[in-house]
């Protein structure tokens, strides 16, 4: 910074003027946007360098202070925007991990019989849909496929009221 008359007085006018408009600020903030307007204009195009600074830079701090606010404002309602989903939906897979126990209890209280005629129902069903499976469907995992199914198709027919969007799909 050129050396002029007033520099001893400038810097305390300057650091007052800044924490009157932004109380928040810190030397480095305002140092910073002193580089900032000095990188903008060159000394030599200010005529009264002292001046430029006091009525520049305390409203960049200002600006930047506020700026900052609003980011953190931004991220802390991006934050509790995301905790409420992550809630909602917690509470949700809760919901629908308690309604498939039930369903899963009131199944179980078929006879073995019942419930093997319900499954291959179901088996018989999903073939004659897919054809293209009929050479997988003998597999391990597909054996739960075709419970789960049966057990939808039981409680939808004779339990109680259990809707099928409340049970999550999870394929084999």
């Amino acid at each position: 910074m050129p050396e002029t008359i007033w520099d001893e007085d400038a810097i305390p006018i300057l650091w007052n003027e800044c924490r009157r408009k932004a109380p928040e600020c810190s030397a480095e903030m305002i140092l910073e946007q002193v580089g900032n307007k000095l990188r903008m204009k060159s000394w030599s195009r200010i005529q009264n360098p002292v001046g430029f600074l006091l009525t520049a830079v305390p409203l960049a701090v200002q600006a930047a202070i506020s700026a900052s606010k609003r980011r953190e404002q931004t991220r802390a309602e991006g934050e509790m925007a995301w905790a409420r989903r992550e809630a909602q939906r917690r509470l949700q897979l809760e919901q629908e991990l308690a309604t498939w126990a039930k369903a899963e209890q009131a199944f179980e209280t078929l006879c073995h019989g019942e419930k093997q005629n319900l499954v291959n129902k179901e088996r018989q069903h999903f073939l004659r849909d897919h054809p293209e499976y009929r050479d997988r469907a003998h597999l391990p995992g597909w054996e739960q496929s075709f419970r789960s199914r049966a057990i939808r198709a039981f409680i939808a027919n004779n339990g109680p009221p259990v809707s099928e969007s409340s049970f999550v799909t999870i394929p084999p």
